[in-house]
């Protein structure tokens, strides 16, 4: 047995402790994770995957069964353990989205990035989103983001926080291997005037280039608006190219995920990365 399990352990057995209300409001309020820079996730699978790409564990929660099966699993032999604290499993189960789902929570430090951290070099790709609101439609952007090696990407006004376990459940966990990081629309001008960098944003204007026929070899932007409204009407005027997908059918616009995949993999194809 790793040597850590041998340490004193807290251990919760009431539905009223301060830890379990801590925990709860961590999982539903964007607020007080961003008060605490923390967030949570739930399950093996997105935990190895925050560790991977080098978050830092605050906290562990699991229950005594799970923790007998953990001090035994190679997998876990490289974690540090010393903050784990056992849940008795009708508590812990009360709390997680999945209650069949390993029993596992875990509280990650947040990476507060800054445009300003942003190490750019060459023909880099950037997706900017203004204002998108839902979690399913944020994580599959990252997720296609992530298979794309997308370099990085801007939250514009930002609806929901990043951190949603919603989002980490949609993306897959891909967020945690993504350069994210939040800011308002002046700012991101800014920041794209100063690095010449080419904004295109998505529009069903008439006033549009079809998306194969803009060129996406040099470093760009791709701005993706709200689900109901779209980009408003500063950021097209930002633009240096408005560009629309062409719809046949009777639908008038396609999902903002669906967009983004289509335009990234134009962008690749241009790049002859395929």
């Amino acid at each position: 047995m790793n040597s850590v399990f041998n340490l004193e352990k807290k251990h919760i057995s009431s539905f009223g402790n301060n830890e379990i209300k801590f925990l709860t409001s961590l999982k539903t309020k964007s607020s007080f994770r961003k008060k605490n820079s923390l967030f949570y996730v739930e399950g093996e699978k997105y935990f190895f995957k925050a560790i991977k790409s080098g978050f830092k564990i605050e906290k562990i929660y699991t229950t005594l069964d799970e923790l007998n099966k953990i001090s035994f699993d190679k997998k876990f032999k490289s974690i540090d353990l010393s903050t784990v604290i056992t849940i008795k499993n009708k508590i812990l189960e009360s709390i997680l989205f999945r209650p069949k789902s390993s029993k596992i929570i875990a509280l990650f430090k947040q990476k507060n990035l800054t445009l300003k951290s942003f190490d750019l070099k060459k023909n880099e790709i950037i997706l900017i989103l203004d204002s998108i609101e839902k979690p399913g439609n944020i994580g599959g952007i990252f997720r296609t983001a992530d298979a794309t090696k997308i370099d990085y990407i801007i939250i514009s006004n930002p609806k929901t926080d990043i951190y949603n376990p919603n989002i980490i459940k949609s993306s897959e966990g891909a967020i945690f291997n993504l350069k994210i990081t939040e800011s308002n629309d002046d700012e991101i001008f800014r920041f794209l005037k100063k690095n010449k960098i080419k904004l295109y944003c998505t529009s069903l204007s008439n006033e549009t280039k079809l998306f194969t026929k803009v060129s996406f070899l040099k470093s760009f932007a791709i701005a993706f608006g709200s689900e109901d409204k779209g980009l408003s009407q500063k950021w097209l005027k930002k633009s240096n190219e408005n560009i629309i997908i062409p719809m046949f059918g009777q639908s008038d616009s396609l999902n903002v995920s669906v967009t983004s995949s289509i335009i990234i993999y134009e962008a690749l194809k241009q790049r002859k990365i395929f």
